[in-house]
C-alpha cells in the first residue's frame, strides 16, 4: 500500500480528498496506466536511487509460494476464531465432567482440519511448480544492457526478450510491453486457450492522439505479453536486410528507440516491464487458485444474522434457568453459570464448518466430472439465481470454425448485374487473392500432435478458411505468402511413404517371428490391401501437385512478404497490412485491408462503391453467412526506407482504397444448442445475443436457435446520422424471408421509449452498439433512457469487448437517472470507457438480477467478468457437435424402429430430449474408455516383448564392456521410454476412436482439439478424484469463474441446474442449524431445570446422526429438469422462516409433552434421586 494525497499525486479521487484531508492508503499501482508515447520514449531505469525507490515500491519478481509444514498449517487452522470457539466449548463440556465427549470433539476438530490442511498442501504444492524459474535476462539500465537475474526485474525497466537455441519456447517472467518486434506466444496457462496468439510491438500514429492511455487487456492486448505464457517464437525486426528493396531505395539503420541507443546483445525483442511477481497475470492466477481452495461460501451475512438470532433465542432461554436456578437454590453460581454459558454456546453446531463447506465442495466435484472448471468456488450458490442468459454467437452457438462459401470480386463491379452472385473462392481475382493470402495474423508453431514433423497454420479460422480457399500458402517464419498448395501436397505424399515404409518394417516383424504366419493368413491381406491403398493414394496425390504447380506458375503474383502488421481492432472493426510484392520482373508495394462491410466502405474511393455494395452483403448476412470487405491501394515509397516504411500511419495505408470484393463464410450451429436455449426459455430464464458479428447473420442464428421468435418480425434500432433521431427498421419475419434484402426490410416506425416494452412483446428488438450510443447521445429527457429497457432486446451485434460489458452491467442494475449527480461533459462523446466511467456512474441499483454470460475465453474478457457469471468456452473444437440427429438419438435409446421415426425426441419437452442427447454420448465416452482399455493392455504387453528383447541385447553389451553400473541407468531409461511410448499410443488412439460428439465424421480433420480425455475422464495422468479438484494452468482461463471443454453449451444448463442443488442444499444445511440450535438449547435448558443431563454416549450419538444428515444433503445431486419457480434463495424468505419457526414449535412441544409425562410417571422421589 502507499499514501497518496492531493498535494503528492495530482491523480487522486477529489472526492477523497475533501473526505481524507491527509491522503488515504491504496494499492501500489504499477505503470500500466501511462500515455503510448510514453512508453515509446521510455529509457529504463536510469539512476541508483531511482532503482532503490522501485524496488522499495514493487520489491523484486518473486513468485514463490511458501509450503508450511502440515504440523504449521494445522496450528494456523486451530487458530482460526470458529475453531477456537468449539475448542472453548469443548472445555466448558469438560468442566462440567464430559471427559468422553470433550475427547471425542477434540478428534473430529483435529480430523476435519486435518483434511483442510491436507488440500492446502496439495494446491501448495501444485503451486510451487508454476513459480517462474530463476533465468538470466538482458535488461537495459543505466543506459546500457546489462545481463541480470529474471528475479531482479522491475516495472519501468526495458528487457529484451529472446529463446534459446536449446529450448523450444520461453516462459515471460513478467507482464511487458512489446517497443519493438514481435512474438508469437502460447497464453494456454493463463486462458486455457491453445491457440497461439501473434503479438506486435506498439505503434504511435502520427495523425491520431498520442495521448492514448494504455489499455493492456483491451485495444492494446494485441502489444501486451503476459507472464506465465509462453514465448514460442520472436521476430524482432532490428534490421531491414530481410526486404528486398528496389535499386532506388536505399536502407538505413538507426537506433532500435528513440531513448534506447543500442540493441539488446542476445538479439531479442525489446519490451517494457508492466507488472512483476504477485501484480502479474501469473501472480495473479496464483493468488486465484490459492483463494479457490479456501473461500467456499457466499452467505456469511445471513448465517451470522441466523446466529445472531439464535443467540436471543439462547440468551432468553439461559436467563430463565439462571433466574428459576437462583430461585430454587439448588445448585451454585458456578454450576449456574456453566449451564448458561452451555445453553449460549450451542447455538453453533460443532460441525458448522463441514456443513457450509461440504455442498460447494460436492459441487465442485459434480462439475468437474462434466467438464467445467471452477476458479471461484463461492459463486456455484449464484448460479441458482440466474436469470438472464447472455451468448456471443461464433465459438459459442456455432462451431468456430468457418467454411469459405463464396466471394464477389472486384470483376463484379464491371457486371450489368444489380445483385451479382457467389463464386467459388478458388476463382478469384489475382488481387482478391493477394488479399486473403496476406492480410491475416496467422501463425506458424510446431505440431504437438506428430513431433519432429512440419509447422502447422493456426490462429482466427476465418483466416485459416480463407487462406485454404484461394489455395496459396503462407510461410510463418519469412512472413512470406506463395500462390498454391504444393508444398503441402508433397508433405502429404512424403507421409503416406512413410505409412508404407511402417507397413514394411511391419511385414518385416512378422516374417521374422516364431512361429511365422502362413502367407494367405489374414494378417498377410490386410498387409497387402492397405500397402495398395498407399500406392492409390500417392497417384491421386501426384496428380494434384502437377496441377498445383501448373495454377501457381500461371499467378501475376509470385509471392507477398508482409512488412508491417496492424492487428484487428474491435473499434475499427478492420486490420491491415503493409506489404511488398513480387511480381515477375517487379517489385511493388501495397496496402492490403479486410474487416466489416461498413468499416471498409467508409475507407474506400467513391468512385470504386459499386452500386449493389449494401444489398449485397445484408442479402448474405440475411442468409446467415459472415461477410468481410476486401480492399487495397498501391503505396509509392521515397527513396529511403527510413522515411518511408517507418513514416507510413495506419491512417494512411488505410484511406481511398480499391475495392477488392466480399468473401462469405459459414459456421455450423451446435447440434444441441437449440434444445438448450429452448430448455432456458422453458424455464423462464430471459436470453439475449451479445455478438460482434453483423446484425443479420445474428438475427439468422438467433432465428434457429430460438433466442428470437422466427414467426416474428424484427425491428432494428437505427440512428439517423443527419436529423440525429434514431428509428425502428422493420425486418420480415424468417418464414417470410426474401433472398433480396430490400424487400425483407419493410417499413420504419418511430422510435419511442414509452412503445418499447409494448413493441417486444409483438417484435424481436436488435441494435448495434453505434446505434445504440448515438440514441443515448441524442436523449435530451434526463427521466428516461435506454438502459432501463435493455432486457426487452435480443441481439446486440458489432459490439466491442467494452460494449458487452456495459450491456451486462445495465442489465444488473435498475438503472434510474439520479438528477441531483451531474455528469461531466465527456458523456457526449462516442466512446463506450466514458459510459463505463461517467454515465452508468449517476444511477443507482433497484433490482434483483443475475446474468450468466457465455463466450469465448479470449475475446470477451470484460463481459465474463463482468457477469454474475461468466461461462468461458475453450476453442479449438472444430466443427465437432454438429451433425448429431437427435430423433436417431431417440430411435437407439428406446431400440425402436426406423419405421417408428415419427415419435420424435424434438416432439418431447426440450430438456428431455436434451437428457437424451447427453445419456448417448455418456455411453459413446464408456464405450471407448473400454476399448481404449483394451487396446492400451494389448500395446503394453507388445512393447514390453520388445523392449526385453533390446534390453537383454544392451544388458549384454554393457556386460561385455563391463560396465556393470550403467545397467541400473538402462533400466530406468527404459521404464521412461514406456511412458513416453504409451502416452504417444494413447493420443493417437483417441485421436482415431475418440470422437463421441460426431462418431460418423473423418477423425482425422475433426477430432483434434475436442479434449475428450479430460472431458469424461479418460486422461489417466491427470486423474485424482480424491479430495476437493484441484485446478491446474490451462485446466480454466482466468477470464472467468467458470471454464467449459466441451463443445456444447449445455454446461449453461449444468451449471443452474447444479447452482439451484448447491443453494438448495446449503439452505437445507442452514434450516437444520438452526433446528439443531433450538432443540439443543431447549434440551440443555428443560435437564437443567429438573437437575438432569444427558449422557456422553447419548450426545456422541446425537451427534454423529446429525452429521451424517447434513453429509447426505451435500451428496443431493440436481434433478434433470429446471422448473419455471425459481429456487428461495434466503433463509429470511418468509416461506422458509416461518417453516423453521413451525418446526421448532412442534419440537419443542413434544419434547415438553414428554418432559410433562416423564415427571409424572417418574414422581418427586425419583426425580430428587
Amino acid at each position: 500500500y502507499q499514501l497518496k494525497n492531493s498535494q503528492q499525486d495530482n491523480q487522486i479521487d477529489s472526492k477523497l480528498d475533501k473526505k481524507y484531508i491527509n491522503g488515504v492508503f491504496t494499492l501500489t499501482q504499477c505503470p500500466v496506466n501511462l500515455t503510448i508515447d510514453t512508453y515509446y520514449n521510455a529509457s529504463g531505469i536510469k539512476t541508483d536511487g531511482e532503482f532503490k525507490i522501485l524496488l522499495e515500491k514493487y520489491n523484486k519478481n518473486y513468485l514463490s509460494i511458501t509450503q508450511p509444514s502440515f504440523l504449521e498449517l494445522l496450528t494456523i487452522q486451530l487458530l482460526s476464531p470458529l475453531s477456537i470457539f468449539q475448542v472453548f466449548c469443548s472445555v466448558l463440556w469438560l468442566l462440567d465432567e464430559y471427559w468422553s465427549y470433550t475427547v471425542y470433539t477434540f478428534i473430529s476438530i483435529i480430523i476435519f482440519e486435518s483434511v483442510t490442511v491436507i488440500q492446502r498442501q496439495k494446491t501448495a504444492s501444485m503451486l510451487m511448480s508454476m513459480s517462474l524459474k530463476d533465468n538470466m535476462i538482458y535488461v537495459y539500465r543505466f543506459h546500457q544492457w546489462t545481463l541480470i537475474s529474471t528475479k531482479d526485474l522491475l516495472p519501468n525497466d526495458i528487457i529484451s526478450l529472446a529463446i534459446n537455441k536449446n529450448d523450444k519456447s520461453a516462459v515471460i517472467p513478467v507482464d511487458c510491453l512489446i517497443l519493438k518486434g514481435s512474438a508469437i506466444v502460447n497464453e494456454a496457462s493463463l486462458t486455457g486457450e491453445s491457440i497461439p496468439q501473434m503479438k506486435e510491438a506498439i505503434t504511435i500514429d502520427v495523425n491520431l492522439d498520442d495521448q492514448i492511455q494504455l489499455d493492456m487487456q483491451g485495444v492494446h492486448r494485441i502489444n501486451t505479453l503476459f507472464s506465465g505464457s509462453n514465448l514460442l517464437n520472436i521476430d524482432t525486426k532490428l534490421t531491414s536486410d530481410s526486404i528486398d528493396m528496389p535499386d532506388h531505395i536505399t536502407t538505413t539503420l538507426s537506433n532500435p528507440l528513440p531513448n534506447i541507443t543500442s540493441y539488446p546483445p542476445d538479439g531479442g525483442l525489446i519490451a517494457y516491464v508492466l507488472k512483476t511477481g504477485f501484480y502479474s497475470s501469473q501472480g495473479t492466477l496464483l493468488q486465484l487458485i490459492e483463494y479457490s481452495q479456501q473461500a467456499v461460501t457466499d452467505d456469511s451475512i445471513e448465517i451470522g444474522l441466523a446466529l445472531l438470532l439464535l443467540l436471543v433465542f439462547a440468551i432468553i432461554a439461559a436467563s430463565y434457568i439462571f433466574y428459576e436456578g437462583i430461585k430454587k437454590k439448588e445448585k451454585t453460581t458456578h454450576e449456574l453459570l456453566l449451564k448458561c454459558v452451555l445453553i449460549v454456546t450451542s447455538i453453533v453446531p460443532r460441525q458448522l464448518p463441514m456443513q457450509m463447506a461440504m455442498a460447494v465442495n460436492m459441487a465442485l466435484m459434480s462439475l468437474t466430472k462434466q467438464g467445467i472448471f471452477c476458479m471461484e468456488p463461492f459463486k456455484v450458490p449464484v448460479c441458482g439465481k440466474i436469470t438472464h442468459c447472455l451468448f456471443d454467437k461464433t465459438g459459442t452457438l456455432t462451431t468456430d470454425q468457418l467454411v469459405p462459401v463464396g466471394i464477389i470480386d472486384k470483376q463484379s463491379i464491371y457486371s450489368s448485374e444489380e445483385n451479382p452472385g457467389l463464386i467459388e473462392v478458388s476463382q478469384a481475382t489475382e488481387e482478391t487473392a493477394l488479399i486473403l493470402a496476406a492480410c491475416h495474423s496467422l501463425v506458424e508453431v510446431e505440431n504437438e500432435s506428430e513431433p519432429g514433423s512440419s509447422k502447422q497454420l493456426v490462429g482466427d479460422p476465418i483466416e485459416v478458411a480463407a487462406l485454404q480457399g484461394v489455395k496459396w500458402t503462407y510461410n510463418g517464419q519469412t512472413s512470406t505468402a506463395t500462390p498454391g498448395v504444393f508444398l503441402s501436397i508433397e508433405r502429404k505424399i512424403l507421409q503416406v511413404k512413410a505409412k508404407i515404409n511402417e507397413l514394411l518394417e511391419y511385414k518385416t516383424q512378422i516374417d521374422s517371428s516364431e512361429p511365422k504366419p502362413a502367407l494367405d493368413s489374414p494378417v498377410y491381406k490386410q498387409i497387402d490391401v492397405q500397402r495398395t491403398q498407399f500406392q492409390d493414394a500417392i497417384v491421386k496425390l501426384q496428380d494434384k501437385l502437377d496441377k498445383a504447380k501448373f495454377d501457381a506458375s500461371q499467378s501475376l503474383f509470385k509471392s507477398v512478404k508482409v512488412l508491417q502488421r496492424y492487428h484487428f481492432s474491435s473499434k475499427l472493426q478492420r486490420m491491415s497490412v503493409l506489404c511488398q510484392v513480387n511480381k515477375s520482373n517487379s517489385i511493388e508495394y501495397y496496402s492490403l485491408v479486410k474487416g466489416s462491410p461498413e468499416a471498409i466502405k467508409s475507407l474506400l474511393k467513391s468512385s470504386e462503391i459499386p452500386k449493389w455494395y449494401n444489398r449485397s452483403y445484408e442479402t448474405m448476412a440475411r442468409n446467415g453467412l459472415r461477410v468481410l470487405a476486401l480492399a487495397y491501394k498501391p503505396i509509392y515509397l521515397s527513396n529511403s526506407v527510413s522515411n518511408s516504411l517507418d513514416d507510413i500511419s495506419r491512417s494512411m495505408i488505410e484511406s481511398e482504397l480499391y475495392f477488392g470484393g466480399f468473401i462469405s463464410f459459414e459456421c455450423k450451429i451446435r447440434s444441441d444448442t437449440k434444445l438448450v436455449i429452448q430448455s432456458l426459455l422453458d424455464s423462464y430464464h430471459s436470453l439475449a445475443m451479445v455478438t460482434g458479428d453483423a446484425i443479420f447473420t445474428s438475427l439468422h442464428v438467433a432465428n434457429h436457435v430460438g433466442i428470437c421468435n422466427p414467426d416474428y418480425k424484427s425491428l432494428i434500432l437505427t440512428s439517423d446520422k443527419q436529423s440525429d433521431k434514431c428509428y425502428w427498421k422493420v425486418v420480415s419475419a424468417l418464414k417470410d424471408i426474401s433472398s433480396d434484402i430490400d424487400k425483407a426490410i419493410e417499413e420504419t416506425i418511430p422510435f419511442s421509449y414509452d412503445s418499447i416494452v409494448q413493441l417486444s412483446n409483438v417484435y424481436n428488438l436488435l441494435t448495434t452498439e453505434s446505434d445504440l450510443l448515438a440514441l443515448v447521445d441524442s436523449n435530451t429527457n434526463k427521466d428516461v433512457d435506454i438502459w432501463k429497457y435493455i432486457e426487452h432486446f435480443k441481439i446486440f451485434a458489432r459490439m466491442s469487448p467494452q460494449g458487452k460489458a456495459l450491456i451486462i452491467k445495465s442489465l444488473q442494475h435498475g438503472h434510474i437517472y439520479d438528477p441531483d449527480i451531474t455528469t461531466s461533459s465527456t458523456n457526449q462523446s462516442n466512446t463506450i470507457t466514458s459510459y463505463l466511467t461517467n454515465y452508468l456512474s449517476t444511477y443507482r441499483s433497484t433490482n434483483d438480477k443475475y446474468v450468466l454470460m457465455c463466450g469465448d475465453g479470449g475475446n470477451d474478457v470484460g463481459a465474463l467478468k463482468q457477469a454474475d457469471i461468466g461461462l468461458a468456452l475453450l476453442a479449438g473444437h472444430a466443427n465437432s457437435n454438429t451433425t448429431a440427429d437427435i430423433n436417431t438419438i431417440d430411435n437407439k435409446l428406446e431400440n425402436k424402429t426406423d419405421d417408428k421415426v415419427d415419435n420424435k425426441v424434438s416432439e418431447k419437452k426440450s430438456e428431455e430430449a436434451l437428457n437424451v442427447y447427453q445419456k448417448l454420448i455418456d455411453e459413446r465416452a464408456n464405450e471407448i474408455n473400454k476399448k481404449r482399455a483394451l487396446h492400451m493392455k494389448e500395446f503394453q504387453a507388445r512393447f514390453t516383448k520388445q523392449q526385453q528383447i533390446k534390453l537383454q541385447d544392451e544388458i549384454r553389451q554393457l556386460s561385455e564392456r563391463g560396465e556393470y553400473f550403467g545397467i541400473f541407468g538402462l533400466m530406468k531409461n527404459k521404464a521412461g521410454d514406456m511412458k513416453k511410448a504409451m502416452d504417444l499410443e494413447n493420443a493417437r488412439f483417441m485421436a482415431l476412436h475418440g470422437q463421441v460428439w460426431d462418431p460418423s465424421k473423418n477423425t482425422d480433420q475433426d477430432i483434434q482439439g475436442t479434449g475428450l480425455e479430460s472431458m469424461f475422464g479418460l486422461d489417466t495422468a491427470s486423474a485424482d478424484t480424491s479430495g476437493l479438484p484441484m485446478i491446474r494452468p490451462g485446466d480454466a482461463s482466468i477470464a472467468a469463474p467458470f471454464t467449459s471443454r466441451i463443445p456444447s453449451i449445455r454446461a449453461v444448463i449444468d451449471l443452474i441446474r447444479q447452482g439451484r442443488c448447491t443453494l438448495l442444499s446449503a439452505l437445507m444445511q442452514q434450516q437444520i442449524m438452526m433446528l439443531e440450535s433450538i432443540i439443543s438449547a431447549y434440551t440443555l435448558s428443560s435437564l437443567s431445570l429438573h437437575n438432569s443431563r444427558s449422557s456422553e454416549r447419548q450426545m456422541m450419538a446425537t451427534s454423529w446422526l446429525l452429521m451424517t444428515a447434513g453429509i447426505s444433503f451435500s451428496y443431493s445431486s440436481p434433478i434433470d429438469s429446471m422448473s419455471p419457480l425459481r429456487p428461495l434463495k434466503s433463509l429470511f424468505h418468509p416461506a422458509i422462516f416461518f417453516s423453521i419457526l413451525g418446526q421448532a414449535v412442534i419440537h419443542i412441544a413434544c419434547m415438553a409433552l414428554a418432559v410433562h409425562w416423564a415427571t409424572e410417571a417418574m414422581g418427586p422421589k425419583k426425580l430428587q434421586e
